[in-house]
């Protein structure tokens, strides 16, 4: 038999244009599409995303995101945002020395294959870096690629 989930609660709908207004779903204001992924709603004790700033529907009604494009950030903004990401996956690079230590271990003492050992524990080593740095620094050449465009062909530039 099942029992009702008393503790849910109904997702809460709110038109974009209410946005940043906490809400499950964001509805488009003109032809009522359904905008929520667009959307990016701030988080407590985390920077935005680098992302447009504005999103258009397919109606044409505009509306902000919630995001930031690379090139509106302070230099010091900018700085930052790559030390911390950078330093992360450093770090995270240098945790995983845990696990590809032992690995290199085995692979070079009890098995014998003293280069595929080195070359899975430099992999196992740096896997995390690229995992952390290399999805920021795509999202970060799509940005300035946004924005220089777009500056380029506002200002007639070729």
């Amino acid at each position: 038999m099942l029992s009702p989930n008393l503790s849910a609660r109904s997702q809460v709908k709110l038109p974009a244009s209410a946005f940043p207004q906490s809400a499950d779903i964001y509805i488009c204001n003109k032809c009522g599409q359904d905008i929520t992924n667009q959307l990016h709603p701030p988080r407590p004790h985390s920077l935005p995303p680098i992302a447009p700033e504005n999103y258009r529907c397919k109606c044409g009604e505009k509306y902000a995101t919630g995001a930031i494009e690379w090139d509106h950030l302070s230099d010091w903004q900018k700085t930052n945002r790559l030390r911390g990401v950078f330093l992360f996956g450093i770090f995270v690079s240098v945790m995983s020395i845990i696990i590809s230590g032992p690995i290199y271990l085995v692979l070079r003492y009890d098995f014998h294959v003293a280069r595929a050992a080195l070359v899975v524990a430099w992999l196992i080593t740096v896997f995390p870096f690229c995992a952390i740095s290399i999805p920021f620094l795509l999202d970060l050449a799509a940005s300035v690629s946004r924005t220089r465009s777009a500056t380029n062909v506002s200002s007639g530039k070729n």
